[in-house]
């Protein structure tokens, strides 16, 4: 069994995190949002947001943020009232467990209104067997889909995790992300990037111009340039991006193929 913080370190990180409040990343089910905004005072913290949804019968959550290079996360309790959310903080927190030292935490872009940030889920949102399955009954379906965002086939694994999260909107099963701060990465490699958004935030990317973007690990962050490829909409509010890196070195590369394909990296791939 894991051991929390002793009643020292939890009170340094406490304070810690009330001077700096750093982005919390919330785990409901199986979505996840990043909080960038909120208040620390006594032992609570809230926010105003009308975009988290909890489900019935939700008992508690886990809540992750990062303290000097260091993740840690503990349960909690949200309170909704109105579009106020507030949940105590327990006497138990606890430092992420090595397996999760690197784990893909949040992606991060410039832009002309500060910054665009989505957020991968721990757990994919939609199963994705029946759409790899699809692949070899059907090709010509996903490679339709592909042609749309600008993927070829040998982006199938991007075009099936794309096929996934459409039919998870379509389920109702995922929740459209509703501004630029809580976006939705679909699928992350060594090549190619998706990621949901709210067109407007996404807008001045889908030029030819290339433009900074950093992936954020627990442990690591990697920074690129990179293009857009190709947009798709979701709704008439909502659309996928999809990206190619520009700039990446075979390092970067061969950590981003691991981690998404838990399989060792050649420069072939």
């Amino acid at each position: 069994m894991q051991t929390s913080l002793s009643r020292i370190e939890r009170e340094y990180i406490l304070r810690s995190l009330k001077d700096e409040l750093p982005p919390l990343t919330l785990f409901i089910n199986t979505n996840s949002y990043i909080i960038t905004k909120y208040q620390f005072i006594g032992n609570t913290l809230n926010w105003e947001t009308d975009k988290i949804l909890l489900p019935p019968g939700t008992s508690s959550v886990q809540i992750h943020f990062m303290h000097k290079k260091h993740a840690m996360r503990f349960s909690a309790k949200l309170i909704r009232s109105g579009s106020r959310i507030s949940c105590t903080v327990p006497q138990d927190i606890y430092p992420e467990e090595a397996s999760r030292d690197l784990a893909l935490d949040h992606i991060k872009i410039p832009s002309c209104n500060g910054f665009i940030t989505a957020v991968f889920p721990i757990n994919s949102p939609v199963e994705t067997k029946e759409f790899q399955q699809e692949t070899e009954q059907n090709p010509e379906k996903l490679e339709k889909l592909g042609k749309k965002i600008g993927l070829t086939t040998r982006e199938t694994a991007a075009i099936v995790q794309l096929a996934a999260y459409l039919q998870g909107i379509q389920d109702s099963v995922i929740s459209l992300p509703k501004d630029q701060y809580t976006g939705h990465i679909i699928h992350c490699d060594h090549r190619n990037l998706l990621m949901a958004f709210p067109l407007y935030s996404i807008a001045e990317y889908t030029t030819k111009n290339p433009f900074p973007i950093t992936i954020f690990f627990t442990k690591r962050k990697i920074e690129l340039t990179a293009q857009c490829i190709g947009t798709l909409s979701i709704t008439d509010c909502t659309g996928v991006i999809a990206i190619t890196y520009i700039t990446a070195q075979e390092e970067d590369k061969r950590f981003l193929y691991e981690g998404c394909y838990k399989k060792k990296y050649t420069e072939i791939e």
